[in-house]
């Protein structure tokens, strides 16, 4: 999203081990990357929260909006923070252990 504000995918009190899944597409045209900055906390500002590490992933260029990517959050009862960027219909994965 924009404008330093979250969007939040894994919510307080969810049950671990947990995974949560949000569909993203592109916001301009002929955009090479996904970033995904993870952040824990609560608040809507992203700046009023713990940020805990980015995950990019490399698309094709095209128009904006024809790429969906699927991102996947998994917390493992360790700890673990998976997160995996998918783009829908296709092969192309993306995978960060943190």
């Amino acid at each position: 999203t924009t404008n330093n504000i979250m969007c939040k995918l894994l919510l307080k009190n969810s049950l671990i081990p947990c995974i949560a899944k949000k569909y993203f597409t592109t916001s301009e045209d002929n955009q090479t990357e996904i970033k995904i900055n993870l952040y824990q906390g609560e608040r809507d500002d992203i700046r009023e929260n713990f940020y805990l590490g980015e995950f990019i992933m490399n698309i094709d260029p095209e128009p904006q909006g024809k790429i969906v990517v699927i991102i996947s959050i998994a917390v493992s009862t360790d700890g673990l923070i998976t997160v995996e960027g998918r783009i829908k219909n296709t092969d192309k994965i993306n995978k960060l252990l943190e």
